[in-house]
């Protein structure tokens, strides 16, 4: 998880149900699912929605369909907000989750929202209502973050995404057991150690391993020949952590200290001009803050490890 670009909704009184600011129409969706799940209605005894009130602005908001999970965060910062507007009681983060209809394949923008810091999840069971945590730490906060944001098209989502799937091959066991084995026995061993050549090395190639599952849809690892050439660029200026978000179009790289962060971000910004935009952040270790206080959904910051 990264400290920026925020998610940042405010929930305040109203004579009616309003919506207004970034997005409207998720943080609307998001708000309507919120009240149907909880029975809202009956809880509060009124007939609709617009009935609430409440007026909920979205004040801060990533890009959407970047390879962010801006959608999850919207969905799960809307119903929190509202949760705690009416001072209902907390539910879970499965509750959360499935109430506004998100994790229904990764749980990583779910789980991220609570814990915040670098997470692992374990792949969804038929049997579960969201996938599991199997893995949660605190990021170095000395490795800086690099956005990257091509001028391109959006990536995935909704009914294309959904399509792209059906298009692609079942993951062997074979896959399985290799990129399972990237995680545990490299990225998150050099992470727990603060090694940043064994971490950035292992990280690019389960991004660019990843990336060729999909390659059906996307024509190859990345998002295009621009986000190709991007990561390219990204390595042979020193920064071997590189990889891209998702779907894309947007890029990450981890640099090893801030003077490499800035490097890379001047380079970037020289050799792509105005058709890459950049971003510098660092993780984020606290996860959701209400009125900048932590625990928002009143849980203790635990650190998980794996399992075995």
């Amino acid at each position: 998880m990264v400290e920026e670009p925020r998610t940042v909704i405010k929930a305040s009184s109203a004579e009616r149900f309003d919506v207004s600011g970034n997005e409207p129409t998720t943080c609307q969706q998001s708000a309507e699912r919120w009240f149907n799940a909880f029975d809202v209605a009956a809880r509060l005894q009124i007939d609709s929605i617009n009935e609430l009130p409440v007026h909920i602005a979205g004040l801060q908001l990533p890009p959407r369909h970047s390879g962010l999970g801006s959608g999850t965060q919207i969905a799960l910062a809307t119903a929190s907000a509202l949760n705690h507007f009416f001072q209902f009681p907390t539910p879970s983060i499965d509750e959360l989750s499935v109430a506004v209809g998100r994790a229904k394949r990764s749980a990583i923008g779910s789980h991220g929202f609570v814990e915040g810091g670098f997470l692992v999840d374990q792949g969804k069971n038929a049997d579960e209502a969201i996938a599991s945590l199997d893995f949660q730490t605190d990021f170095p906060q000395d490795w800086p973050v690099v956005l990257m944001f091509p001028d391109q098209p959006s990536g995935l989502a909704g009914k294309q995404e959904q399509a792209a799937f059906e298009q692609i091959s079942a993951t062997t066991l074979e896959q399985y057991s290799t990129m399972r084995s990237i995680v545990r026995q490299q990225i998150v061993p050099a992470l727990v150690q603060s090694d940043y050549q064994q971490f950035a090395d292992a990280l690019f190639e389960f991004g660019h391993r990843s990336g060729l599952y999909f390659e059906a849809v996307q024509g190859g690892a990345y998002h295009g020949p621009t986000v190709n050439d991007l990561i390219k660029h990204v390595r042979q200026v020193g920064v071997p952590a590189v990889g891209q978000t998702s779907w894309g179009p947007c890029v990450f790289a981890i640099a090893k200290d801030s003077d490499l962060a800035a490097a890379l971000a001047a380079s970037v910004e020289q050799h792509f001009g105005d058709q890459c935009s950049v971003q510098i952040t660092r993780a984020d270790n606290s996860g959701a803050l209400l009125n900048d206080h932590p625990n928002l959904l009143g849980r203790p910051r635990v650190s998980h490890r794996l399992e075995t």
